[in-house]
């Protein structure tokens, strides 16, 4: 089947996937994104190698058109930073890859909402392209268990490899899977994470900072020290009873400080000033 797609690096695996799986590959469209993580060079590399056209623009209704005469018949987006045009005229199907069960977590950026509420599970959803975000009807749905030490790191790459193993049956059952299609009820949305939602506190437990720290992992977590925000690279923390002030610094090298806490120690290394990072 011929498709066109839709996302940057993130789940670059599904494209990959769709590939691999015999379909044909006539446009990317990518936006160019800023920031160390919203990169486009894989999915830009993979299309290129196979003589796809490259569109580093958001997607305009006059597109469709050119895929409609190219024979596009599948819209495959997967972390697609942007609304779709509609699509129903110009091609059969147009599917979204969302990195939650849906109707729960919907949103940009449901992974580190999964592990700040403490959630045991979560998973991929691949569902209809609608007029509002992640809100089309569900074809197709796989679950992942939340270990109590995932991180943000662990539980996207967990995510992108179950992304690209759900890809592959769902497109070749397409129009099966399309006639059985099921609406979504109820639902919630997880907003995009405010910095105080990224920010651990000393006077936070141990078990606070973790389930922060756990949740942004390399992406951002904060903490204040000394009155300046600082990005946490590396972390470590441990309960123990103690009698001292949370906040209270009680050891500090060129490589690492150890701070008390609520109810144990806090020891932080490779830290970066946040107006450096």
């Amino acid at each position: 089947m011929k498709f066109a797609y839709f996302g940057y690096d993130l789940f670059s695996n599904v494209l990959d996937a769709l590939v691999d799986d015999g379909h044909e590959l006539a446009e990317l469209f990518t936006p160019i994104m800023g920031g160390e993580y919203n990169t486009n060079r894989d999915v830009c590399f993979a299309a290129a190698r196979r003589g796809a056209r490259i569109t580093l623009s958001k997607a305009r209704t006059e597109d469709f058109e050119r895929l409609k005469r190219a024979g596009v018949e599948l819209i495959v987006a997967a972390a697609y930073p942007g609304k779709i045009p509609e699509w129903r005229d110009s091609v059969r199907y147009a599917v979204n890859v969302h990195p939650s069960l849906l109707p729960a977590g919907r949103g940009v950026w449901p992974m580190p909402w999964a592990i700040l509420r403490g959630e045991s599970r979560t998973g991929v959803t691949i569902h209809e392209i609608s007029e509002r975000f992640d809100a089309g009807d569900i074809i197709a749905q796989t679950e992942v268990e939340i270990g109590p030490r995932d991180n943000l790191t662990t539980l996207s790459v967990r995510l992108q490899l179950e992304a690209a193993r759900l890809i592959r049956p769902t497109i070749r059952d397409i129009e099966t899977l399309w006639a059985s299609k099921r609406p979504q009820a109820g639902g919630r949305y997880s907003p995009m994470p405010k910095d105080e939602d990224r920010t651990m506190r000393l006077d936070m437990t141990v078990a606070e900072i973790d389930r922060i720290y756990r949740a942004f992992h390399r992406f951002e977590p904060y903490i204040y020290l000394d009155g300046v925000r600082h990005v946490v690279k590396g972390l470590d923390c441990w309960q123990e009873r103690h009698d001292l002030a949370a906040g209270t610094c009680v050891r500090r090298t060129p490589r690492e400080s150890t701070w008390a806490v609520a109810d144990g120690f806090l020891c932080l290394s490779e830290l970066v000033k946040a107006e450096e990072f």
